[in-house]
């Protein structure tokens, strides 16, 4: 459920320190959402890495697991 944008900017940073912490630098690495809905988490999540971390950006693999039919698509 999307709660605004700065929720997403937030984890957005704490993954980036998580993955700078593993100092796997050339690996890539998987975020896993569950229950995405409309995507605003992920948008909101991949905008942070876009805007302060182009590196990292180029490594994530963004997954959804959408258990509800409706919402997938």
């Amino acid at each position: 459920v999307a709660v605004g944008g700065i929720f997403g900017e937030l984890l957005g940073g704490r993954f980036a320190e998580w993955q700078r912490e593993m100092d796997t630098p050339s690996e890539r690495f998987v975020l896993l959402e569950a229950g995405a809905h409309r995507g605003d988490l992920a948008a909101d999540i991949l905008g942070y890495f876009a805007r302060h971390e182009p590196e990292l950006l180029e490594r994530i693999e963004y997954w959804i697991l959408e258990p509800s039919v409706r919402c997938r698509g």
